[in-house]
């Protein structure tokens, strides 16, 4: 270009209008208006390589005579994926607002097999992630557990209440958790593991009721009393009483269903479910109980004191003994509940266990600035060493940035050429916990250049890091320094894993020393020098190719063989319109320094925040190291 005398910026004005909307105004004709739209816009490549850019002497000059027009990939590309090593692409199917996440996925797997026969070939299709085979594995489960929850509930029943009795509270039991399903599909309330666990913690509290209204009729039948009048007499003593001791087992679930944060979201069911099912066990207590009592208990033969079985006596002579020694037992029961406090104390809290699904995931972090291709190296070496292993069963890499939200609790983390995540899944779920460790143990030990965090699936958020320490401010080497006191705070203690800046490091910057005066006489500006230095390194933006609802950028770029090289920088040449003719960008600048500046900033409420995070290792508990830290 600098011999045929054509300066950039010309073809980048030539570019730019020629990609100027297809409409340039518009005329009345009679009585509407009319746009104008002239033809010869560029609709391909080769159109692009068409366009004349200069000429002399009668002779044209076109684009393709001094420069390569292709279509290609952005290059260098700032996100990757394979499955099992092979390049791949990702497909995520969401559900509709109130679906069925089960229906949809049998649905998407019927489909897929509809259309096998039309796969091309080398073409092949893979699951990551079927929530729907999740769902149902989890609901399935949670069903076992309920059954096997309603089954030792009603034996205990049986044996220590009689059979009848027994089969009355087992049956009003039953028609509780009946009539508690229905009302949630009336209320648009799914079958989950919150809601389904909600039934198994309130399985408990859901007999009290019924055996306060069974015992009252069976005491009132032994005292001589008609099987009705026992009935009604307990019901009438005990009905508000009951409904007061329900109400408070509601509200005690009251703060996580109310909650407005991610806690509410994930476990309104919890509060839901509690509520109905709670509030139906007490409307069955005083209407059915009643019933099925009058069909089963019999009157006895004769009056008979009913607190006179053996049970019954030794707990009237113990009770009689504390009463007797007062101050002995106030003490004691302040020492069992002072007791219980320091248990509870030091008891492990979390609101929510990992997730039993087969999968986990691994975080790969590298130094900050490391391109792309060298991370796509990093995540491979892991996968390859994982593909080795028996309990491996697909190992998913998404290099530059994190998966598409699969699920509720996956947070993505934010894109970075640096960074590289890996789906593992495992074949049996009772090798994750194994599998991780000793991946965690290969990470440590095998990939010193790296850093790396495995962690399980969780049934709640799965948050950046277990803990965090936020540093706010405008200076970033105070900023800094603070973090790094941070850091060997938590690095000191025996549970962390993984600990981090959410600035990472530093990284290199070249800034080339502008000779003002020397850029002026020449006629460059600050843009122009710009526009030099990216030609000759990432691309420079110098228009947009419309294709039909698309738009692609259009870059200009050296050659391969001469772009991205420090020693071409001096020479690289820019066209000076004063000397109208191309000059060695060296000639602009007096040196060029290499400094250290910081690539990411974080900002919370428009201010610099620095965040120090760390995990805890596999099985320590997050709250223990939060309280030593």
């Amino acid at each position: 270009m600098a011999a045929l005398g054509i300066p950039p910026e010309a073809i980048f004005g030539i570019l730019n209008q020629q990609n100027t909307l297809s409409a340039i105004g518009s005329t009345k004709l009679g009585n509407r208006y009319v746009r104008i739209s002239p033809t010869s816009e560029i609709l391909s490549v080769k159109d692009v390589g068409d366009l004349v850019i200069g000429g002399a002497g009668g002779n044209l000059t076109r684009l393709r005579e001094v420069a390569t027009v292709r279509r290609d990939y952005l290059d260098p590309q700032s996100f990757k994926m394979k499955f099992n090593g092979r390049p791949s692409l990702g497909l995520g199917i969401a559900t509709v607002p109130g679906g069925n996440v089960v229906d949809m996925g049998n649905d998407v797997s019927k489909r897929l097999m509809e259309l096998e026969e039309f796969r091309p070939i080398g073409i092949e299709l893979s699951e990551i992630y079927m929530q729907s085979d999740q769902v149902t594995y989890s609901v399935q489960s949670f069903i076992i557990n309920l059954l096997e929850s309603l089954a030792i509930v009603i034996g205990v029943l049986l044996v220590s209440m009689g059979l009848k009795s027994g089969i009355i509270i087992g049956l009003v039991l039953l028609l509780t958790i009946a009539g508690t399903f229905a009302i949630m599909n009336q209320a648009g309330i799914s079958l989950q593991i919150v809601s389904l666990g909600a039934l198994i913690i309130a399985l408990g509290s859901l007999v009290d009721n019924p055996i306060v209204i069974t015992e009252g009729m069976l005491i009132g039948i032994k005292r001589g009393l008609p099987l009705s009048k026992s009935a009604s007499d307990t019901v009438n003593a005990s009905m508000w009483a009951m409904l007061g001791g329900t109400f408070i087992a509601i509200i005690a679930f009251a703060p996580i269903g109310l909650s407005n944060d991610s806690t509410g979201e994930y476990c309104r069911s919890l509060f839901q479910v509690v509520g109905i099912s709670m509030t139906l066990s007490w409307f069955a207590a005083l209407v059915i109980t009643p019933v099925f009592g009058k069909l089963l208990l019999d009157t006895p033969q004769q009056k008979k004191d009913p607190y006179g079985d053996p049970i019954f006596c030794f707990y009237r002579e113990f009770l009689e003994e504390c009463l007797h020694h007062r101050a002995l037992t106030i003490m004691a029961v302040v020492l069992i509940f002072s007791g219980a406090l320091w248990l509870f104390v030091n008891l492990d809290q979390s609101l929510l266990p990992d997730s039993n699904a087969a999968y986990y995931t691994v975080d790969l972090w590298s130094a900050q600035g490391t391109p792309i291709d060298v991370q796509e190296q990093v995540s491979g070496e892991l996968s390859d060493y994982l593909r080795t292993q028996p309990e491996i069963k697909n190992v998913s890499e998404f290099i530059g940035g994190g998966s598409l939200r699969f699920m509720l609790t996956y947070d993505p983390p934010e894109p970075n050429m640096a960074f590289s995540q890996l789906i593992v899944e495992v074949n049996k779920v009772s090798d994750v916990q194994a599998m991780l460790l000793r991946t965690q143990q290969y990470i440590d030990e095998k990939m010193l250049a790296t850093e790396g965090i495995c962690k399980p699936f969780t049934r709640g958020g799965m948050t950046a890091a277990k803990l965090e320490a936020r540093f706010h401010g405008d200076d970033s080497l105070i900023l800094r320094d603070l973090a790094e006191q941070a850091r060997k705070i938590f690095e000191e203690d025996p549970a962390h894993n993984f600990v981090r800046l959410d600035w990472h490091e530093p990284v290199e910057v070249l800034r080339p020393h502008i000779l003002k005066d020397q850029m002026q006489n020449l006629g460059l500006t600050r843009p122009l020098i710009n526009q030099a230095i990216l030609a000759a390194t990432t691309g420079m933006p110098i228009g947009a190719f419309r294709e039909g609802d698309k738009s692609l950028a259009i870059k200009a770029i050296f050659a391969s063989e001469e772009r991205n090289r420090l020693e071409f920088l001096r020479s690289l040449p820019i066209w000076a319109p004063a000397a109208n003719t191309a000059v060695p960008l060296g000639t602009v600048f007096s040196a060029l320094d290499v400094v250290f500046e910081d690539d990411i900033i974080m900002r919370r409420d428009r201010r610099r925040v620095l965040t120090v995070a760390s995990d805890t290792k596999f099985g320590e508990n997050v709250n223990a190291m939060l309280n030593r830290v």
